[in-house]
Protein backbone atom coordinates (compact mmCIF):
# COMPACT_ATOMS: atom_id res chain seq x y z
CA UNK A 1 0.00 0.00 0.00
CA UNK A 2 2.40 2.18 0.94
CA UNK A 3 4.49 1.60 -2.30
CA UNK A 4 1.49 2.38 -4.57
CA UNK A 5 1.32 5.76 -1.97
CA UNK A 6 4.95 6.66 -2.97
CA UNK A 7 4.77 5.61 -6.49
CA UNK A 8 1.66 8.22 -6.59
CA UNK A 9 3.42 11.14 -4.89
CA UNK A 10 6.21 10.51 -7.16
CA UNK A 11 4.18 10.68 -9.85
CA UNK A 12 2.60 13.39 -9.19
CA UNK A 13 5.80 15.39 -7.97
CA UNK A 14 7.13 14.74 -11.17
CA UNK A 15 4.51 16.68 -13.00
CA UNK A 16 4.01 19.22 -11.20
CA UNK A 17 7.95 19.76 -11.79
CA UNK A 18 7.58 18.92 -15.23
CA UNK A 19 5.08 21.98 -15.29
CA UNK A 20 6.46 24.44 -13.95
CA UNK A 21 9.88 23.45 -15.99
CA UNK A 22 7.73 23.99 -19.30
CA UNK A 23 6.21 27.19 -17.71
CA UNK A 24 9.59 28.17 -16.94
CA UNK A 25 10.91 27.37 -20.36
CA UNK A 26 8.31 29.71 -22.31
CA UNK A 27 8.86 32.53 -20.07
CA UNK A 28 12.19 32.60 -20.01
CA UNK A 29 12.54 32.39 -23.96
CA UNK A 30 9.88 34.83 -24.77
CA UNK A 31 10.53 36.94 -21.47
CA UNK A 32 7.61 39.58 -22.08
CA UNK A 33 8.93 42.03 -19.17
CA UNK A 34 12.76 42.05 -20.84
CA UNK A 35 13.67 40.68 -17.25
CA UNK A 36 16.56 39.00 -18.72
CA UNK A 37 17.18 40.35 -22.07
CA UNK A 38 15.99 43.74 -23.94
CA UNK A 39 12.95 43.23 -26.98
CA UNK A 40 11.78 45.57 -29.65
CA UNK A 41 8.28 43.73 -28.28
CA UNK A 42 6.90 46.20 -25.20
CA UNK A 43 4.15 45.55 -22.85
CA UNK A 44 3.17 49.35 -22.76
CA UNK A 45 0.00 48.20 -20.26
CA UNK A 46 2.55 47.05 -18.07
CA UNK A 47 4.93 50.31 -16.96
CA UNK A 48 5.43 49.18 -13.41
CA UNK A 49 6.62 45.65 -14.25
CA UNK A 50 8.09 46.67 -17.96
CA UNK A 51 10.46 49.47 -16.58
CA UNK A 52 12.99 47.50 -14.34
CA UNK A 53 13.96 45.43 -17.52
CA UNK A 54 14.58 48.75 -19.43
CA UNK A 55 16.61 50.47 -16.65
CA UNK A 56 18.68 47.14 -16.96
CA UNK A 57 19.21 46.58 -20.27
CA UNK A 58 18.72 50.13 -22.36
CA UNK A 59 21.26 52.42 -22.93
CA UNK A 60 20.38 56.19 -21.81
CA UNK A 61 22.27 58.83 -20.21
CA UNK A 62 18.89 60.78 -18.95
CA UNK A 63 15.49 59.57 -17.59
CA UNK A 64 11.90 61.08 -17.92
CA UNK A 65 10.02 60.27 -14.70
CA UNK A 66 6.32 60.94 -13.28
CA UNK A 67 2.85 59.88 -14.23
CA UNK A 68 0.99 59.49 -17.44
CA UNK A 69 1.58 63.31 -17.77
CA UNK A 70 4.75 61.62 -19.25
CA UNK A 71 3.61 59.41 -21.20
CA UNK A 72 3.61 62.28 -24.49
CA UNK A 73 6.92 62.72 -24.58
CA UNK A 74 8.67 61.16 -27.60
CA UNK A 75 12.44 59.82 -27.43
CA UNK A 76 13.66 61.45 -30.23
CA UNK A 77 12.11 64.63 -30.06
CA UNK A 78 13.88 65.12 -26.79
CA UNK A 79 17.32 64.06 -28.26
CA UNK A 80 16.43 66.56 -31.21
CA UNK A 81 15.70 70.03 -28.46
CA UNK A 82 17.50 69.14 -25.32
CA UNK A 83 20.31 66.72 -27.17
CA UNK A 84 19.22 63.88 -24.15
CA UNK A 85 19.10 60.51 -25.12
CA UNK A 86 16.49 59.56 -22.53
CA UNK A 87 14.69 56.41 -20.93
CA UNK A 88 11.00 57.25 -20.26
CA UNK A 89 10.10 55.35 -16.88
CA UNK A 90 6.17 56.48 -17.36
CA UNK A 91 4.41 55.52 -14.09
CA UNK A 92 0.70 55.44 -14.25
CA UNK A 93 -0.98 56.83 -11.20
CA UNK A 94 1.89 56.49 -9.94
CA UNK A 95 2.71 57.76 -6.19
CA UNK A 96 5.94 59.33 -5.28
CA UNK A 97 7.22 56.44 -3.73
CA UNK A 98 6.58 54.77 -6.71
CA UNK A 99 8.22 57.22 -8.67
CA UNK A 100 11.37 57.19 -6.50
CA UNK A 101 12.24 53.74 -6.70
CA UNK A 102 11.76 53.79 -10.10
CA UNK A 103 14.01 56.72 -10.76
CA UNK A 104 16.67 55.27 -8.14
CA UNK A 105 16.97 51.97 -10.22
CA UNK A 106 18.08 54.08 -13.02
CA UNK A 107 20.21 56.47 -10.48
CA UNK A 108 21.88 53.04 -8.85
CA UNK A 109 23.34 52.18 -12.55
CA UNK A 110 25.22 54.81 -12.88
CA UNK A 111 24.58 56.22 -16.55
CA UNK A 112 22.10 58.90 -15.54
CA UNK A 113 23.44 62.73 -15.94
CA UNK A 114 20.04 64.20 -16.10
CA UNK A 115 16.64 63.86 -14.97
CA UNK A 116 12.91 65.30 -16.34
CA UNK A 117 10.42 64.64 -13.40
CA UNK A 118 6.77 66.02 -13.73
CA UNK A 119 5.69 66.80 -9.58
CA UNK A 120 1.83 65.85 -10.15
CA UNK A 121 0.37 67.65 -6.80
CA UNK A 122 -1.98 64.80 -6.17
CA UNK A 123 1.30 62.07 -6.05
CA UNK A 124 2.57 63.02 -2.57
CA UNK A 125 -0.79 62.24 -1.12
CA UNK A 126 -1.70 58.88 -2.96
CA UNK A 127 -1.83 56.26 -0.12
CA UNK A 128 -5.23 55.60 -0.27
CA UNK A 129 -7.27 56.34 3.40
CA UNK A 130 -6.36 54.18 5.86
CA UNK A 131 -3.59 52.52 3.90
CA UNK A 132 -0.03 53.06 5.25
CA UNK A 133 1.74 56.20 4.10
CA UNK A 134 4.34 53.54 2.52
CA UNK A 135 1.78 51.74 0.27
CA UNK A 136 3.57 50.87 -3.16
CA UNK A 137 1.77 49.17 -6.13
CA UNK A 138 5.25 48.07 -7.63
CA UNK A 139 6.22 44.33 -8.13
CA UNK A 140 8.80 44.68 -5.38
CA UNK A 141 10.80 41.39 -6.62
CA UNK A 142 11.46 43.18 -9.87
CA UNK A 143 13.20 46.14 -8.37
CA UNK A 144 14.73 44.07 -5.82
CA UNK A 145 16.69 41.31 -7.39
CA UNK A 146 17.25 38.38 -5.28
CA UNK A 147 17.26 34.41 -6.06
CA UNK A 148 13.66 34.68 -5.56
CA UNK A 149 13.01 37.04 -8.57
CA UNK A 150 14.04 34.44 -11.11
CA UNK A 151 11.71 31.59 -9.29
CA UNK A 152 8.96 34.19 -9.29
CA UNK A 153 9.40 35.44 -12.38
CA UNK A 154 9.75 32.12 -14.17
CA UNK A 155 7.21 29.97 -12.90
CA UNK A 156 4.76 32.83 -12.74
CA UNK A 157 1.27 32.44 -14.58
CA UNK A 158 0.52 36.13 -15.00
CA UNK A 159 4.46 35.84 -16.74
CA UNK A 160 2.78 33.12 -18.65
CA UNK A 161 -0.36 35.14 -19.40
CA UNK A 162 1.93 38.55 -20.39
CA UNK A 163 3.83 35.81 -22.97
CA UNK A 164 0.40 34.70 -24.24
CA UNK A 165 -0.54 38.18 -24.62
CA UNK A 166 2.79 39.11 -26.25
CA UNK A 167 2.46 36.53 -29.02
CA UNK A 168 -0.98 37.43 -29.70
CA UNK A 169 0.12 40.76 -30.13
CA UNK A 170 -2.36 42.08 -27.57
CA UNK A 171 -1.31 45.10 -25.53
CA UNK A 172 2.09 44.93 -27.64
CA UNK A 173 4.00 48.08 -28.98
CA UNK A 174 7.06 47.79 -31.11
CA UNK A 175 7.98 51.75 -31.64
CA UNK A 176 10.31 52.29 -28.42
CA UNK A 177 10.48 56.09 -29.59
CA UNK A 178 6.51 56.06 -28.43
CA UNK A 179 6.58 53.63 -25.47
CA UNK A 180 3.60 54.72 -23.46
CA UNK A 181 2.65 57.47 -25.94
CA UNK A 182 -1.41 57.63 -25.57
CA UNK A 183 -1.83 61.01 -27.48
CA UNK A 184 -2.65 58.89 -30.53
CA UNK A 185 -5.83 57.26 -28.77
CA UNK A 186 -7.51 59.71 -27.07
CA UNK A 187 -10.32 62.64 -27.78
CA UNK A 188 -9.42 65.86 -26.52
CA UNK A 189 -12.75 68.68 -26.06
CA UNK A 190 -14.61 70.72 -23.35
CA UNK A 191 -17.45 68.70 -23.41
CA UNK A 192 -14.86 65.69 -21.94
CA UNK A 193 -13.44 67.83 -18.87
CA UNK A 194 -17.01 68.86 -17.24
CA UNK A 195 -17.78 64.95 -17.66
CA UNK A 196 -14.97 64.05 -16.04
CA UNK A 197 -15.60 66.46 -13.17
CA UNK A 198 -18.91 65.31 -12.74
CA UNK A 199 -17.70 61.89 -12.66
CA UNK A 200 -15.35 62.68 -9.91
CA UNK A 201 -17.58 64.65 -8.09
CA UNK A 202 -19.74 61.54 -8.30
CA UNK A 203 -17.40 58.50 -7.63
CA UNK A 204 -14.35 60.38 -5.55
CA UNK A 205 -14.98 63.13 -3.95
CA UNK A 206 -16.52 61.16 -0.80
CA UNK A 207 -13.66 59.62 -0.62
CA UNK A 208 -11.35 62.24 -0.93
CA UNK A 209 -13.16 64.20 1.71
CA UNK A 210 -12.42 61.58 4.60
CA UNK A 211 -8.96 61.37 3.28
CA UNK A 212 -8.56 65.01 3.92
CA UNK A 213 -9.82 65.16 7.22
CA UNK A 214 -8.32 62.28 8.45
CA UNK A 215 -4.68 63.99 7.38
CA UNK A 216 -3.51 62.24 4.45
CA UNK A 217 -4.30 65.14 2.68
CA UNK A 218 -2.29 67.64 4.78
CA UNK A 219 0.72 69.57 5.17
CA UNK A 220 2.46 66.98 7.61
CA UNK A 221 2.02 64.17 5.02
CA UNK A 222 2.53 66.43 1.81
CA UNK A 223 6.22 67.59 3.84
CA UNK A 224 6.88 64.39 4.56
CA UNK A 225 6.93 62.75 1.58
CA UNK A 226 8.31 65.55 -0.84
CA UNK A 227 11.44 65.13 2.03
CA UNK A 228 11.66 61.35 1.86
CA UNK A 229 10.90 61.00 -2.19
CA UNK A 230 12.00 64.15 -3.43
CA UNK A 231 14.31 66.35 -1.41
CA UNK A 232 16.76 63.44 -0.34
CA UNK A 233 17.75 61.75 -3.87
CA UNK A 234 18.09 65.08 -5.15
CA UNK A 235 20.79 65.56 -2.05
CA UNK A 236 21.98 62.02 -2.80
CA UNK A 237 22.87 62.47 -6.11
CA UNK A 238 24.47 65.98 -6.55
CA UNK A 239 25.83 65.67 -9.97
CA UNK A 240 22.75 64.77 -11.19
CA UNK A 241 21.16 67.84 -13.42
CA UNK A 242 16.92 67.62 -12.21
CA UNK A 243 14.82 69.36 -14.15
CA UNK A 244 11.64 69.38 -12.83
CA UNK A 245 8.21 70.84 -13.71
CA UNK A 246 4.39 71.54 -12.66
CA UNK A 247 2.12 70.14 -15.34
CA UNK A 248 -0.59 72.43 -16.38
CA UNK A 249 -3.66 71.44 -15.24
CA UNK A 250 -7.07 72.58 -17.00
CA UNK A 251 -8.29 75.47 -14.77
CA UNK A 252 -11.54 73.13 -13.89
CA UNK A 253 -9.08 70.84 -12.20
CA UNK A 254 -9.15 73.32 -9.02
CA UNK A 255 -13.04 73.02 -9.06
CA UNK A 256 -12.24 69.37 -7.52
CA UNK A 257 -10.27 70.93 -4.78
CA UNK A 258 -12.93 73.51 -3.71
CA UNK A 259 -15.35 70.47 -3.57
CA UNK A 260 -13.02 68.54 -1.20
CA UNK A 261 -12.76 71.30 1.29
CA UNK A 262 -12.88 75.31 0.99
CA UNK A 263 -8.70 75.35 2.12
CA UNK A 264 -7.78 72.61 0.23
CA UNK A 265 -6.88 74.68 -2.52
CA UNK A 266 -4.90 77.23 -0.17
CA UNK A 267 -3.02 73.93 1.23
CA UNK A 268 -1.76 72.54 -2.15
CA UNK A 269 -0.70 76.35 -3.42
CA UNK A 270 0.89 76.70 0.35
CA UNK A 271 3.23 73.20 -0.36
CA UNK A 272 3.90 74.47 -3.45
CA UNK A 273 5.62 77.39 -2.48
CA UNK A 274 7.24 75.16 0.05
CA UNK A 275 8.62 72.76 -2.92
CA UNK A 276 9.97 75.34 -5.31
CA UNK A 277 11.55 77.33 -2.05
CA UNK A 278 13.39 74.15 -0.80
CA UNK A 279 14.73 72.55 -4.53
CA UNK A 280 15.61 76.09 -5.50
CA UNK A 281 18.33 75.61 -2.49
CA UNK A 282 20.09 72.89 -4.74
CA UNK A 283 22.36 73.95 -6.98
CA UNK A 284 21.94 70.63 -9.47
CA UNK A 285 17.98 71.52 -9.84
CA UNK A 286 16.13 73.85 -12.32
CA UNK A 287 12.47 74.41 -11.90
CA UNK A 288 9.64 75.57 -14.42
CA UNK A 289 5.49 76.02 -13.64
CA UNK A 290 3.58 75.87 -16.63
CA UNK A 291 0.44 75.90 -13.99
CA UNK A 292 -0.44 79.64 -14.34
CA UNK A 293 -0.13 79.51 -18.46
CA UNK A 294 -3.25 80.36 -19.47
CA UNK A 295 -3.34 79.83 -23.20
CA UNK A 296 -3.55 76.09 -22.58
CA UNK A 297 -4.88 75.82 -18.88
CA UNK A 298 -8.27 78.11 -20.38
CA UNK A 299 -8.47 76.28 -23.32
CA UNK A 300 -10.39 72.84 -22.73
CA UNK A 301 -9.90 71.93 -26.19
CA UNK A 302 -6.83 70.66 -25.08
CA UNK A 303 -7.09 68.34 -22.54
CA UNK A 304 -9.66 65.16 -22.20
CA UNK A 305 -10.35 64.82 -18.62
CA UNK A 306 -9.68 67.26 -15.53
CA UNK A 307 -5.65 66.39 -15.58
CA UNK A 308 -4.48 65.04 -18.65
CA UNK A 309 -3.41 67.34 -21.78
CA UNK A 310 -3.10 66.98 -25.44
CA UNK A 311 0.51 66.71 -27.31
CA UNK A 312 0.51 70.37 -28.28
CA UNK A 313 0.90 71.27 -24.48
CA UNK A 314 3.84 68.43 -24.34
CA UNK A 315 5.42 69.94 -27.20
CA UNK A 316 4.74 73.34 -25.45
CA UNK A 317 6.77 72.11 -22.15
CA UNK A 318 9.45 70.91 -24.28
CA UNK A 319 10.30 73.72 -26.24
CA UNK A 320 9.86 75.98 -23.27
CA UNK A 321 12.74 74.33 -21.31
CA UNK A 322 14.77 74.49 -24.25
CA UNK A 323 14.18 77.95 -24.33
CA UNK A 324 14.57 78.48 -20.51
CA UNK A 325 10.95 80.05 -20.63
CA UNK A 326 8.36 79.19 -16.88
CA UNK A 327 11.27 79.01 -15.05
CA UNK A 328 11.07 78.92 -11.27
CA UNK A 329 13.44 81.34 -9.71
CA UNK A 330 13.65 82.46 -5.85
CA UNK A 331 12.46 86.12 -7.21
CA UNK A 332 9.69 84.83 -9.00
CA UNK A 333 8.38 81.57 -7.00
CA UNK A 334 5.38 83.44 -4.52
CA UNK A 335 4.30 85.85 -7.98
CA UNK A 336 3.69 82.54 -9.76
CA UNK A 337 1.83 81.02 -7.11
CA UNK A 338 -0.18 83.53 -6.64
CA UNK A 339 -0.92 84.07 -10.20
CA UNK A 340 -2.22 80.72 -10.52
CA UNK A 341 -4.48 81.66 -7.33
CA UNK A 342 -5.90 84.80 -8.71
CA UNK A 343 -7.12 82.76 -11.87
CA UNK A 344 -8.88 80.27 -10.05
CA UNK A 345 -10.12 82.08 -7.77
CA UNK A 346 -11.78 84.22 -10.71
CA UNK A 347 -12.76 80.78 -12.29
CA UNK A 348 -14.74 80.13 -8.86
CA UNK A 349 -16.47 83.12 -9.39
CA UNK A 350 -17.70 81.84 -12.85
CA UNK A 351 -18.66 78.68 -12.28
CA UNK A 352 -22.09 79.22 -11.11
CA UNK A 353 -22.88 80.76 -14.70
CA UNK A 354 -20.61 77.72 -16.26
CA UNK A 355 -22.24 75.19 -14.57
CA UNK A 356 -25.89 75.94 -16.47
CA UNK A 357 -24.15 74.23 -19.75
CA UNK A 358 -23.06 71.67 -17.65
CA UNK A 359 -26.21 70.14 -15.39
CA UNK A 360 -24.90 67.03 -14.63
CA UNK A 361 -21.79 69.39 -12.63
CA UNK A 362 -24.59 71.69 -10.98
CA UNK A 363 -26.49 68.53 -9.53
CA UNK A 364 -23.43 67.53 -7.86
CA UNK A 365 -21.46 70.58 -6.98
CA UNK A 366 -21.70 71.03 -3.57
CA UNK A 367 -24.06 73.81 -2.53
CA UNK A 368 -22.13 74.21 1.59
CA UNK A 369 -18.90 73.21 3.43
CA UNK A 370 -18.25 69.52 3.02
CA UNK A 371 -18.68 68.67 7.26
Amino acid sequence: MKRHAYRYLRWHLGLALGVAAAVAAVNFSIDPLQFYRPSSNFMYKLARYLNPGLVRHREYDSVIIGTSHTANFVKSEIRDAWGWDTLKLTVPGGNMIEQSETLLLALKTKKVKRVLWCLDKQAFDDPLYEQSITESRLPEHLYYVTWTTHLRYLVSLDTLYACYKMQRGKDVSHDFDHLYCWYERADFGEELVWHSLARELKTRVAIDRIRYDRGYMRDELLQRNSRQYLYDIVKEYPDVEFVIFWPPYPIVHYMYDYAIADDFFATRQRFKRQVNETLLTYPNVRVYDFQPVERHTHNLDLYWDIGHYSKEVTDYIVDSIAEDRHRVTPGNNRELVDELTRQVEAFRLEMPERMKAWPEVASRWPREKPE
